[in-house]
C-alpha cells in the first residue's frame, strides 16, 4: 500500500512561511499552535554563507510512537491513506504523545487541553483537495503524492 505524503523541496524553499499561514487558517488554530513549522538554517563561512529552510510536520509513521504511549488509544493510523489520526473526543491531555514524537511534530493545544498534529489536511483530501500548505507553497518546494 503507497500512503500519501507531503515531499519537500529543501533547495525550492523560500522561507516565505506561507505554509505555516495556511494550515493555522484551514485548522483554526490558536496562536502558540503550529502544526507546520519553518526552520531555518546558516551554514557556511562568511562571504560563503547557505541559509536553508525546512517545512516539517507529522510525518504520519508507519509506527507511530505517539499511538503507542496513548494510555487512551486515541491515536489511530488509517490503515487506507496512513493518516495518523487523532479521536479528539477520546484525547484526555497528558501529553505523553507530546513527549514521544521523535520529530517533534506534536503540539497541545492548552485552550482545548488535547494533543493536536497535522492530519495532511484530510477534509480536504476527501473532497478532492490537495494539503492547504502545498496549494500555497509559493516556491513550488512542497508536492502532495498519493
Amino acid at each position: 500500500m503507497k500512503l500519501a505524503k507531503i515531499k519537500f523541496n529543501p533547495q525550492r524553499c523560500i522561507g516565505c512561511r506561507a505554509c505555516e499561514g495556511a494550515c493555522k487558517q484551514e485548522n483554526n488554530l490558536p496562536v502558540g499552535v503550529r502544526w507546520r513549522v519553518v526552520t531555518s538554517n546558516l551554514s557556511g563561512v562568511y562571504p560563503n554563507l547557505k541559509k536553508e529552510y525546512k517545512s516539517s510536520a507529522c510525518r504520519h509513521c508507519s509506527k507511530p510512537k505517539c499511538a503507542e504511549v496513548c494510555p487512551m488509544k486515541a491515536i489511530t493510523k488509517d490503515s487506507k491513506t496512513g493518516i495518523v489520526e487523532i479521536q479528539t473526543d477520546i484525547c484526555i491531555g497528558c501529553r505523553a504523545c507530546v513527549e514521544a514524537c521523535p520529530f517533534g511534530a506534536m503540539c497541545f493545544n492548552e485552550q482545548k487541553n488535547k494533543a493536536g498534529k497535522c492530519t495532511l489536511c484530510k477534509p480536504r483530501l476527501e473532497r478532492g483537495l490537495i494539503p492547504a500548505c502545498v496549494q500555497v507553497c509559493m516556491g513550488l518546494a512542497m508536492e502532495y503524492e498519493k
